[in-house]
């Protein structure tokens, strides 16, 4: 994973690239997932790719202070319910000790989104966004992705670094879809 001066390019570049679809997406300081399934036209789970609980001092560098207790590392997928397509792949460490435990618990062991817990949960979330990339957070050379990083703090704390990459694929096609719909570009 990169850090957060790894990869950086100009936001407005980045943005420019893409439709008002694509560029919502990569600006939404909102839940993710439920925005997403409202532009991709259906419902989005979580895939759980991998996840580990690891000690706050063996937790990856970047945005987060050092944690005194454990860390969860946890990558996953949001895919269409019915297409299974990959719409976005995200990274999220998450500071154990800075949420409550019952949500340390869930993000173990369901497939609910993280946005969607944080609602669950009733957190004053402040999200700080850190920047627009090239690349994904788990360095998948095959495909063009464009990936947006925040840090997340409940109260204030810092919780949770989150990468988000979208396929640039995946950005276009909504993109064009929406056109699609309205017959022609959105006004």
């Amino acid at each position: 994973m990169y850090t957060d001066s790894e990869h950086v390019s100009h936001p407005r570049r980045q943005l420019t690239r893409f439709g008002p679809v694509g560029q919502a997406l990569l600006m939404t300081d909102g839940t993710l997932t439920l925005l997403l399934g409202h532009f991709a036209g259906e419902r989005i789970i979580v895939d759980r790719l991998a996840q580990h609980v690891i000690s706050g001092t063996a937790a990856p560098q970047g945005p987060l202070p050092p944690a005194k207790g454990p860390v969860l590392v946890r990558d996953v997928d949001l895919a269409g319910e019915h297409s299974a397509r990959t719409y976005v792949r995200a990274r999220s460490i998450t500071r154990l000790e800075a949420i409550p435990t019952a949500m340390g618990e869930e993000l173990l062991t369901s497939r609910t989104p993280l946005g969607v817990l944080l609602n669950k949960y009733g957190l004053g979330v402040f999200r700080r966004p850190l920047g627009i990339h090239e690349g994904s957070p788990l360095d998948e050379g095959e495909v063009s992705w464009t990936s947006r990083s925040s840090l997340l703090s409940v109260g204030r704390s810092p919780a949770i670094s989150l990468v988000e990459a979208f396929p640039d694929n995946v950005l276009l096609d909504l993109d064009a879809a929406v056109r699609d719909t309205r017959g022609g570009d959105i006004q």
